[in-house]
């Protein structure tokens, strides 16, 4: 059976001190005492004095600081079972005997064996040596009376052995309750960040810089980033946290060292604890963002990297924790659900100001822009000039070969007509084989030869007409109607 005390000097020393100094004044209260009962008895002054002067000296030696811990509590210990076995000795009561028990059952409050080892091999001795009791044979009295400090002593180890059991089992169960308790609230915070990151998901139509933001809250990074992969080689940078970076800012996969560029080719988290020292990583990064650890995690979708999150510590860590890993492994997750659904609001938004057969402007963008051109032109000295285009004998295209034949032909016009116009440029369908281009900065002279540059691109030795004309001032309604006139003549 192994007993649940302590060998010697494993008590914390501000718990040992604490005890030791009333076990201490418990001595010196021993060494008052003895003096006193034996003077009462009827004892010499010199037998009173010496009752009380082996004692005190060991109470001196455990008030010694120099003597050492092991030292002191032996010294306390020695003391308070000589001043029991002065008492058993020349007392010969039950209540001596009993003073012995409860002195016995006191030194285990050392949670040390030694002192209580010492002082139970010291009683044995002495009783033997000396004897105990009157009359019959003072080594039967002696050996009962051992038998029965040792019985004693075995009984107050193993109750103490048993409650210090159960104190540190409660102690644990106690630290562990704590310590679920920690965790259970770590969790709820957990819980709450992903809970506003979804809600950010939900309710913004891009939640990348969200995420970001909740990233380094959750793994108490400095900064945090998304790289996007866009085209055959590059990853660029679409959202940041904790740092101001330049979005737009690319790293070209396999042209550079790269931490993003191993994890987005990998689909493997890359870490590297010292980033300032490794090559595999953009020194450029380093610079920009004065990170001393650098995490790279593969964003997944449908099974394929699409982006790199990057965190950033100013601060070196050589690791993180399984919690730490799995939360940005889940916001990695979440940042995937967030560009899916940004950029199934980008084609949405893209479908509902697009033409779905020419992919051109349609009519809404068309009534949204006229206005604010109107305006541009009216508080500058710009021209701003209109066409209106209707391709000829389109109806007869379509009765004779089909309306896919003629919704062929309209995506050929349109993606010949592209190529033509200026960026600033705004092409829309109006309406069947009707389109209009609104050309800001351009007067009509200009205009008439982007006209005729447009009848030139036509597909398949196809012809058009078209209405020139500039704005004089006049408002949108008027404008148009104009144009419609222009149109009008040119058919004519």
């Amino acid at each position: 059976m192994r007993l649940g005390l302590p060998r010697g000097g494993t008590l914390p020393e501000a718990e040992w001190r604490q005890r030791h100094k009333w076990m201490l004044r418990l001595l010196w209260a021993h060494v008052v005492a003895l003096p006193m009962i034996a003077a009462s008895n009827g004892f010499a002054p010199l037998h009173v004095l010496g009752a009380g002067a082996l004692p005190a000296a060991f109470a001196l030696v455990g008030a010694r600081r120099r003597a050492g811990r092991e030292a002191r509590t032996v010294a306390v210990a020695l003391g308070l079972v000589i001043c029991s076995a002065i008492l058993v000795h020349e007392w010969h009561a039950t209540e001596a005997h009993f003073h012995f028990f409860v002195t016995v059952m006191a030194l285990t409050l050392y949670e040390d064996w030694v002192p209580l080892g010492v002082s139970l091999a010291f009683v044995i001795v002495y009783q033997a040596v000396v004897g105990v009791g009157h009359g019959g044979d003072p080594w039967v009295w002696a050996a009962a009376s051992n038998a029965f400090t040792v019985a004693a002593a075995a009984v107050v180890v193993v109750w103490w052995s048993l409650s210090e059991k159960g104190r540190r089992n409660a102690a644990t169960t106690e630290e562990a309750l704590r310590a679920s308790e920690h965790r259970l609230l770590d969790e709820q915070d957990t819980l709450r960040m992903v809970a506003a990151v979804t809600r950010a998901i939900a309710t913004k139509p891009d939640a990348r810089a969200s995420i970001c933001a909740a990233t380094v809250d959750l793994a108490g990074s400095s900064f945090s980033g998304l790289l996007e992969h866009h085209g055959d080689d590059r990853l660029m940078l679409t959202a940041c946290a904790g740092i101001e970076l330049p979005l737009g800012e690319t790293i070209h996969v396999g042209k550079e060292a790269s931490g993003a560029a191993i994890a987005f080719l990998s689909g493997e988290r890359f870490f590297a604890p010292d980033a300032t020292g490794n090559p595999a990583v953009s020194k450029r990064m380093v610079e920009s963002t004065a990170a001393r650890s650098l995490l790279f995690e593969p964003v997944r979708r449908g099974g394929q990297v699409v982006a790199v999150l990057v965190l950033g510590w100013e601060q070196p860590i050589t690791q993180l924790s399984p919690r730490e890993t799995s939360l940005i492994a889940l916001l990695a997750d979440e940042i995937a659900v967030a560009v899916e659904r940004s950029d199934m609001l980008a084609q949405l938004a893209a479908l509902a100001r697009t033409d779905p057969l020419t992919g051109l402007a349609n009519r809404r963008v068309w009534e949204e822009q006229v206005p604010v051109e109107i305006a541009r032109a009216r508080r500058g000295s710009d021209p701003l000039s209109l066409l209106v285009i209707d391709l000829d004998d389109f109806k007869a295209i379509n009765d004779s070969h089909g309306h896919q034949a003629g919704d062929r032909l309209l995506k050929e016009v349109a993606a010949a007509w592209r190529e033509v116009v200026r960026p600033t440029d705004l092409i829309a369908r109006f309406g069947g084989d009707e389109f209009v281009v609104l050309l800001p900065g351009c007067s009509a002279a200009t205009a008439v030869q982007l006209a005729d540059r447009l009848r030139a691109a036509m597909p398949r030795e196809l012809t058009c007409s078209v209405g020139v004309v500039e704005w004089a001032g006049d408002d949108q309604e008027q404008f148009l109607e104009r144009a419609d006139v222009a149109l009008y003549d040119a058919n004519a």
